[in-house]
């Protein structure tokens, strides 16, 4: 941000000091301490883009409102606050369950086959993380973050997840479900919605775009608590386990009749 400033203001409120620290084009221009309430505590932030390198300033108002409720989503509890004054508008985003809330966008114009959004959090081995899952009728959709950035590639927490997720269904299957098939990984996962998001302290980032997150021990951790609590709330509530288990074989069943037909009509077009 400094560097694409034309001028930009950090301010510091701590301890009964201000400290102020003005930059312009990247440079230092001033440093300022002065004192204020004892109890005063924050950070603020003030800049300007430059216009010799964005030309015509035009801040897309809609794009950091997406991106704040965002990050609201993924800190439950945390109040942020948009005001637009060129337009008017304010805004506040503040949800006591973040991960629940965000799937349950997602789903809005899709149709759950289970009520309830899954939420799976927790910390092990230094990682935090915090799992949405909620089956659907429609198509896959998974979103990704580490330490709060968008992963739009995945990477291992998402590896993870739809690792435990077929772990699970398909033990379900084994001991509940006697004589039936398993499944693979695209079955369990049909018209799964998902949001992953883990913190740690040394993620790996795969591309300089850190676009993948490449943590193998973060794999191992989401795999495992993906797998020992769903299988947990399958056994509390079997009409949910019911209903995902049995979309996971219909897709099953769909696609292994659908390689029967190409197979078939392979056979058909040599005989020709």
């Amino acid at each position: 941000m400094n560097a694409l400033s034309a001028e930009l203001n950090v301010c510091v409120r701590t301890d009964g000091s201000v400290y102020q620290h003005t930059f312009r084009r990247g440079v230092t221009h001033a440093v300022l301490q002065s004192g204020g309430p004892s109890n005063d505590r924050g950070l603020t932030i003030r800049f300007r883009p430059d216009p010799l390198i964005f030309g015509e300033l035009q801040f897309d108002s809609g794009m950091i409102r997406d991106m704040l409720r965002q990050y609201a989503f993924l800190h439950s509890g945390v109040r942020i606050s948009f005001t637009d004054e060129s337009a008017g508008a304010h805004d506040k985003f503040e949800f006591s369950d973040g991960i629940r809330a965000y799937v349950q966008l997602l789903d809005t114009n899709r149709t759950p086959i289970h009520p309830d959004v899954i939420v799976i959090r927790g910390e092990q081995a230094g990682i935090d993380y915090e799992v949405g899952l909620q089956w659907c009728e429609e198509d896959e959709i998974c979103t990704s973050f580490a330490n709060d950035y968008y992963m739009p590639t995945g990477g291992t927490h998402v590896r993870g997840t739809r690792t435990g997720v077929t772990k699970a269904i398909n033990r379900f299957i084994r001991t509940r479900m006697i004589g039936e098939r398993p499944v693979q990984g695209d079955d369990a996962r049909a018209g799964l919605t998902a949001i992953i998001s883990v913190r740690l302290e040394d993620p790996i980032f795969i591309s300089a775009a850190r676009t993948n997150l490449g943590n193998p021990e973060v794999e191992h951790v989401i795999a495992s608590r993906v797998e020992q609590e769903l299988l947990r709330l399958f056994e509390v509530n079997p009409e949910v386990a019911e209903r995902v288990v049995r979309r996971a074989i219909l897709e099953r069943d769909l696609r292994e009749a659908a390689h029967a037909a190409r197979k078939s009509l392979r056979l058909k077009k040599r005989k020709q």
